[in-house]
């Protein structure tokens, strides 16, 4: 499906006679975002100001990004991924596990990772990155680590609940 295709569906069913028309804030974020890929000037523009080498591959690159025409599905709209993204995306994500603490005062970044590698790092370096004012993305590397951590908690740093 080509954006133009994409947009006279929207249009079609929204039944505005114009994209500026449309006033639903699911469809019209996607109808900017169904866009197969910038072009070239918005390429150079938004990397004229960053030095290194995704510039020039931005610059250089006769590749756009794959285009997944979104679907309406009850006034809702939808994308399916290709199995090749979602099976990436585990992937990515399978080492991970998310924390959250259960107070509003939480340990300070510092010991929140000191604790994450002195306990569950004898197997590999654990990584820590804040997703919040109360959440953390601890990134396990070892499997059985990872599962000995979900099945042994609750866990504590600077006694205060993860």
């Amino acid at each position: 499906m080509t954006r133009e295709t994409f947009q006279a569906e929207i249009l079609a069913v929204t039944g505005a006679s114009s994209l500026a028309q449309v006033n639903h804030p699911q469809l019209v974020p996607s109808i900017t975002a169904a866009a197969p890929g910038p072009s070239t000037s918005q390429i150079t523009h938004a990397t004229s100001s960053v030095s290194g080498s995704w510039a020039s591959v931005a610059k250089n690159s006769s590749k756009s990004p794959a285009f997944h025409p979104p679907i309406l599905e009850n006034r809702k709209l939808k994308v399916k991924l290709p199995r090749a993204v979602r099976e990436e995306g585990i992937k990515l994500w399978e080492d991970c596990l998310i924390g959250t603490f259960i107070d509003d005062d939480v340990p300070n970044y510092g010991r929140i990772l000191s604790m994450a590698n002195r306990v569950w790092g004898r197997r590999g370096s654990v990584s820590v990155t804040s997703l919040g004012a109360k959440s953390f993305l601890f990134k396990i590397p070892d499997s059985g680590t990872r599962s000995w951590v979900l099945n042994s908690g609750p866990w504590h740093v600077a006694n205060k609940n993860l």
